[in-house]
């Protein structure tokens, strides 16, 4: 497999014993918490690591192995290779005893040949995060809107005024968006099963309903201090917002009309329908080739 994290330093497979992490001196570095949270894009997990890190105990949880992402992160670790990066990012990124990254299914493919994950990550000291998102529909529409606009994310100190961003999505692209988000939760199921993680869930509904729960339960879950949590809660700020609506729901009307038994059986049986049944219906359904 073409490794993306190999490729931004310049590496290949042949390379991989010298840039292949073990395991790491987590003591040495004073960390006593290690956190991953894993997502499916488009879930509130940006809005979640943002808060994190402004509480100024949770480290810096940014995409880290992300290879569109490393050259920003990379210009203060100056790292030739995986290895270096990593202990870097260690480095630079903790804070309060804690060393957090999200990632999600993809970019994990491409973590995982390069890292012992049971040694680098012991279990004692690990906590594991899965986001999701309930809303398939809206979630496959925003995954559609952002790769067709290029329009990923607003924030509060960059943005004066929020895009209303129009775009036609054809049934075969919300269906490829809706299938490809059930691959991805499939194939992070068998890791979790594989690797016996025991993960907390969290969902882009949580931080809707109440963001400084959701917050504040994280918080606690990587043992941060009840007076600590509180005296950030109460200052607690967003500086992630959410996109404007736009044409979203003349779009999603219109496929909610037309794929509505569908849909709401994919509601009912997310966790059991295979995305082979869900083409197989479509085809003979709706006369939909994916």
């Amino acid at each position: 497999m073409n490794n993306n994290i190999l490729n931004f330093f310049g590496a290949d497979a042949s390379n991989l014993s010298a840039n292949r992490v073990e395991s790491h001196d987590w003591q040495a570095d004073g960390i006593d918490c290690i956190y991953i949270i894993f997502i499916t894009g488009r879930c509130g997990s940006t809005w979640l690591t943002h808060l994190l890190e402004d509480s100024g105990i949770c480290g810096h949880p940014h995409e880290l192995f992300n290879e569109t992402l490393m050259p920003r992160f990379n210009k203060s670790i100056e790292a030739a290779n995986f290895r270096e990066y990593f202990a870097g990012a260690v480095t630079q990124f903790s804070s309060g005893g804690r060393f957090g990254f999200k990632i999600d299914e993809w970019r994990l493919s491409h973590l995982l040949p390069l890292i012992d994950f049971r040694t680098l990550f012991p279990a004692d000291i690990t906590r594991c995060f899965w986001m999701t998102r309930r809303d398939l529909v809206s979630q496959a529409f925003s995954f559609g809107r952002a790769k067709t606009t290029g329009h990923w994310h607003d924030f509060t100190a960059k943005t004066t005024e929020q895009k209303q961003d129009h775009v036609e999505l054809s049934d075969a692209q919300m269906w490829k968006e809706l299938i490809d988000i059930l691959a991805k939760e499939r194939r992070m199921a068998a890791f979790f099963q594989r690797e016996g993680i025991d993960y907390f869930p969290l969902d882009y509904e949580q931080m809707l309903a109440d963001r400084l729960l959701t917050v504040m339960r994280v918080m606690i879950e990587l043992g941060c201090q009840h007076e600590e949590i509180n005296s950030f809660i109460q200052k607690m700020e967003d500086k992630t917002l959410r996109l404007e609506f736009g044409n979203k729901y003349e779009v999603l009307g219109r496929f909610c009309a037309k794929y509505g038994k569908l849909l709401t059986t994919l509601d009912k049986e997310r966790k059991e329908l295979s995305t082979d049944e869900l083409r197989r219906r479509l085809q003979l359904d709706y006369d939909l080739s994916l």
